[in-house]
């Protein structure tokens, strides 16, 4: 039984750190990039664009590696990326000015590729890869590990919220990719530790192999479509509210985070393990606030802050409606 605790305590810190990792760098890359680029809109909502695109690929790599490999194989490979990815750190972008001829959004995701990409694409697929491993215990709620997106998520917001307060006033953007660089080094330590304990943990379930999809319910291509809607509907609100308060309102880094630490908290409530908000609730009170403050803002009848009020309400609630949905209506097999 203590052996099972400690065996929660560090697949729970371990979704946590891995997930703080992944947003705490994205203000972090922010700050090393708007000196060189002026500090405008565009150069956060590339940011947003880059950073979602990579999070799908790696999701999409840990996908593939839980289910075609067997879990002998997934820890020594998911280590190997994470050293390889390592070799790139600390954060670092060339002091190369953009060419005339080519196009801001185009070269910035250039640069944060070459900058960012790899390191960040190995720790976004860390939380998925770890549920799964999760998943193949006989530790309690193992048949359901998606209630640890709510740990995952937590992680990811303090470390949003952490920034503009704890560590930006207090360190400068090389000492920040040092210490981003000392935690991915943590992370990988404590994913040593839960390898073994997945491995050791897995003999009585007999899930070493990878996960198959007998049993698995057929799932149709509108079902799969529907699905990929609900999950399209916040990244782009996500990309549209953020350009829209900072067009506002001077881009600070601050009013840059505010809607993704609301798009985190959506995710914190839709896989809580009880839920108490119904979809339906959310959309009768979203459509007709979206509805006002698109009208407001046609006609100038609200103020600056009202806007960002507004908008970041509607963000809230038409979102995490759109997320419910998904994880109420999609629970994949992992057997």
């Amino acid at each position: 039984m203590k052996l099972k605790r400690t065996s929660i305590a560090i697949y729970v810190l371990l979704i946590f750190s891995s997930a703080a990792l992944v947003f705490s760098v994205q203000p972090i890359v922010g700050r090393i990039l708007l000196p060189k680029l002026g500090g405008t809109t565009l150069v956060w909502n590339t940011c947003l664009v880059f950073f979602q695109a990579t999070l799908l690929l790696g999701y999409l790599y840990a996908d593939i590696l839980s289910r075609k490999l067997p879990l002998k194989t997934q820890v020594p490979i998911h280590l190997g990326m994470l050293a390889l990815a390592g070799l790139t750190l600390p954060i670092s972008f060339p002091d190369v000015s953009m060419p005339s001829d080519s196009l801001p959004a185009i070269w910035l995701l250039g640069q944060l590729a070459l900058g960012v990409g790899f390191p960040f694409l190995v720790i976004s697929a860390s939380a998925p890869l770890f549920q799964s491993w999760f998943a193949r215990t006989d530790l309690p709620s193992a048949e359901n590990p998606y209630y640890l997106y709510a740990a995952s998520n937590l992680g990811s917001i303090l470390s949003l919220v952490a920034y503009p307060f704890l560590i930006e006033p207090r360190l400068g953007v090389v000492q920040q990719s040092t210490a981003w660089a000392f935690g991915y080094a943590g992370v990988g330590l404590l994913i040593v530790v839960a390898g073994g304990l997945t491995w050791k943990l897995s003999e009585k379930t007999g899930l070493r192999a990878g996960f198959s999809r007998v049993g698995s319910t057929l799932v149709s291509y509108k079902q799969m479509l529907t699905w990929a809607y609900l999950a399209m509907i916040p990244s782009a609100l996500l990309v549209a509210v953020s350009a829209q308060i900072t067009a506002d309102v001077a881009p600070v880094p601050f009013l840059w985070m505010l809607p993704l630490v609301v798009f985190l908290l959506t995710f914190v409530i839709a896989f809580a393990r009880r839920q108490f908000i119904r979809p339906a609730w959310l959309v009768a009170i979203g459509i007709p606030a979206a509805i006002f403050l698109a009208y407001a803002s046609a006609v100038r009848q609200i103020g600056v802050l009202r806007s960002i009020e507004f908008n970041v309400l509607v963000f809230f609630l038409l979102p995490c409606s759109s997320i419910l949905r998904l994880r109420l209506g999609a629970r994949p097999s992992i057997s």
